[in-house]
This record gives C-alpha cells, sequence and structure tokens, in this order.
C-alpha cells in the first residue's frame, strides 16, 4: 500500500514537471513568433516609407502662383471596354496661355504601379475667358483609377483651381414587352370565375 502511494506520488511529480516544461516550451514558441511577425511587419514599414518618395520624385510639383485656370473634371463614364476620362478647361486669367495639356496619373491594374500621361488640351492655346478640352481613352481592363495631376503650359506647370464637370449619363435600360398566350380551348374566358368556379387541385 505504501509502495502504491510513493509510486503514485512520483507519477503527478513527474506528470506536474512536464506540464510545466510543455508551458515554458509554448511560451518559448510564442515569443519567438510574436518577435518575428513585428520584426517583419517593421521591415515592410521602412521599405514602404522608403518607396514612397521614389515613386512621388517623378511627379510634378505643385506650381507656384496666382491660380490662372478653372477645370471642370467630368465623371468617367465606360463604353465597349473604355474608359472616356475628359473636361473642360477655362482661362480665367487675362493672358493668353499657349502649349497647354494636362498631366493624368493612372493606376495600372497587374502590378498597381503609376503611369504619368499627358493630353493635349484643344485647343492647345486659349485666350482669356475661352473653353479648351481634353480627351482619354483608356481600356478599362489596364487601368483601375485615374488622379488629375495638373495643367502644364510652355512655361512650366499652371495653378488652377477644379470644379465637378458633366454626371455620368444614365444608362438606358430596354424595355421588352412579353407576350402570354391565351390558354386554348376557353377562348378570352377566366378559367375560374363566381358563374364557373372551378377546384383547386
Amino acid at each position: 500500500m505504501l509502495i502504491d502511494s510513493a509510486n503514485s506520488e512520483a507519477l503527478q511529480s513527474i506528470s506536474a514537471s512536464s506540464k510545466l516544461i510543455a508551458g515554458a516550451f509554448a511560451l518559448l514558441i510564442a515569443t519567438i513568433l510574436l518577435g518575428g511577425y513585428f520584426y517583419l511587419r517593421n521591415r515592410h514599414a521602412q521599405q514602404t516609407a522608403a518607396a514612397i518618395p521614389a515613386k512621388t520624385a517623378t511627379m510634378p510639383t505643385a506650381s507656384k502662383g496666382p491660380v490662372k485656370l478653372q477645370v471642370f473634371l467630368d465623371e468617367p463614364t465606360l463604353k465597349a471596354g473604355e474608359s472616356l476620362i475628359g473636361g473642360i478647361v477655362r482661362n480665367i486669367s487675362n493672358e493668353e496661355l499657349n502649349g497647354l495639356s494636362v498631366e493624368l496619373e493612372l493606376w495600372r491594374r497587374g502590378d498597381g504601379s503609376t503611369e504619368l500621361r499627358t493630353v493635349v488640351i484643344e485647343p492647345a492655346k486659349l485666350a482669356p475667358n475661352e473653353e479648351g478640352r481634353y480627351a482619354i481613352k483608356l481600356r478599362a481592363q489596364d487601368y483601375s483609377n485615374v488622379r488629375f495631376s495638373g495643367i502644364r503650359s510652355d512655361s512650366g506647370l499652371i495653378a488652377y483651381t477644379s470644379a465637378e464637370g458633366q454626371k455620368r449619363p444614365l444608362e438606358k435600360t430596354e424595355s421588352k414587352t412579353v407576350v402570354i398566350p391565351k390558354p386554348a380551348g376557353r377562348g378570352g374566358e377566366f378559367i375560374n370565375t363566381p358563374d364557373n368556379p372551378g377546384r383547386v387541385p
């Protein structure tokens, strides 16, 4: 009897120590995994921060000086797999502006990289209070987003103010007429009327 109780106490002692070792091992693994997660997250944040200046360095700097143009940005329209981006540019200054073009920043769908596209305003020369228009067609499957980046003239970037342009036209839904043939055998009468009641199965 004394031997059995001694064996039982020894087994309990071994079981308690093995649980303690297993708990310490699990805590060590959790600490290693958590430390690795924070290390990778910190490294990713540093790489992202380093990539941002390189990407924005290719973008034009903001123009300084008095506002000379007003831009009306139309809502993009989609037709036959192509997005139409466009709008109106109005010269609100007292001088003639030459060689006008707009710059659009495009996001590619595949890799998320950006591309700067220049679109010439028609006409490229605007007298005071005169308007010009810009438009470009892009394949919807190639680009996911577009941002108006700036306006350039022969002398460089021009300060502008922007406003909403034309709204996207409402999509037209085709109306379809459905003709239901009359039931055969009774002409144009209802099958179940107060004068001719029918049983419902």
